[in-house]
């Protein structure tokens, strides 16, 4: 097992709070209310952090060329492999597709090398936003089947 340095450094995520690789650095004695934005921030960055480091990645290819491409050497700490998916899924998902509201990166995955028409169609059978969204499993057997979406 690697355990990764503790003077990486820190990020700001809110008054009085710090994200690093090896958890959370809160500073002083943040009220309630910066408490739960931070909560909030989290979240939000928890449900979709695959989707944001491949945007990221694919603006920066796209405005900076090779410069970006430094950006994720092997020195920088980022997985090569993960990244390139990440930058792949991306690009193939548009925003307004995704459904990472209700399903997971792996449920997006599945659809990604589909055509747009079929992404909306299985995201949004899979997300079931009347009641519990699908599994991975499910979504996969329907798409092999072809089923018809309710």
């Amino acid at each position: 097992m690697t355990v990764l340095s503790a003077d990486i450094g820190t990020v700001p995520i809110g008054k009085g709070f710090k994200a690093s690789v090896n958890g959370l650095v809160i500073d002083g004695q943040p009220s309630f209310a910066q408490w739960a934005k931070v909560g909030t921030t989290l979240r939000v960055i928890e449900r979709g952090v695959q989707f944001a480091i491949g945007d990221y990645l694919n603006w920066g290819e796209d405005r900076f060329g090779e410069e970006a491409a430094q950006e994720i050497d092997a020195g920088s700490g980022w997985s090569l492999r993960t990244v390139s998916v990440y930058r792949w899924l991306a690009s193939r998902i548009a925003p307004e597709r995704r459904r990472m509201d209700r399903l997971g990166i792996r449920h997006h995955l599945l659809v990604a090398s589909l055509t747009t028409v079929q992404q909306t169609k299985w995201l949004t059978a899979a997300a079931n936003d009347d009641e519990e969204p699908w599994t991975v499993s499910r979504l996969a057997h329907a798409i092999k089947a072809d089923d018809d979406v309710q």
